[in-house]
């Protein structure tokens, strides 16, 4: 796969990843305040933050892959870490 084609997937996961974990901060929201019973009221906010987190890291990914100077040889490394 090209170079470009890794970036573009990279960052349209980030964005899509990023747009979870703002949905899911509204969820987050309403167990936090109650609303609606859950056991662990605290893996709400953890889900959400790492969502948000975890987008923003693959985006940043994303936008510096071309400047790595090993990222095609880091594209067959990714599954083993």
């Amino acid at each position: 796969m090209a170079d470009d084609a890794v970036q573009r997937r990279l960052a349209w996961a980030g964005a899509w990843l990023f747009a979870v974990g703002m949905v899911t901060g509204v969820w987050a929201a309403i167990v936090i305040t109650e609303k609606i019973a859950v056991e662990l009221p605290r893996l709400a906010l953890a889900a959400h933050l790492n969502a948000l987190l975890g987008g923003l890291w693959m985006i940043a990914v994303a936008a510096t892959w071309t400047c790595c100077a090993t990222a095609r040889r880091a594209a067959g490394a990714w599954p083993g870490w």
